[in-house]
């Protein structure tokens, strides 16, 4: 382990202070990339597809409501009325 590291060490040392910073903000974002793919892979996992049968019938289930809510207002004379 120590063949390994001390070259690395000695590597390190000899660049200079802007090097070791641009080297540092690289594997900065390097890891805020992978953050933000990772982030970005839950959200699409988690979404619901708008052509998913479970939307569908959903929204079949709404207008279904609606029409018996519309059918029940108008049999009872219930709404808005315009220009009263």
């Amino acid at each position: 382990m120590l063949d390994v590291m001390l070259p690395l060490i000695k590597a390190w040392r000899s660049l200079s202070n802007s090097a070791k910073i641009a080297a540092i903000k690289q594997e900065e974002q390097l890891k805020e990339d992978e953050y933000v793919k990772k982030a970005k892979d839950i959200r699409e996992g988690c979404r619901v597809r708008r052509s998913s049968q479970l939307v569908a019938k959903r929204a079949e289930l709404i207008e279904k409501g609606m029409k018996q809510a519309m059918a029940m207002a108008a049999k009872s004379g219930l709404g808005m009325r315009i220009g009263d």
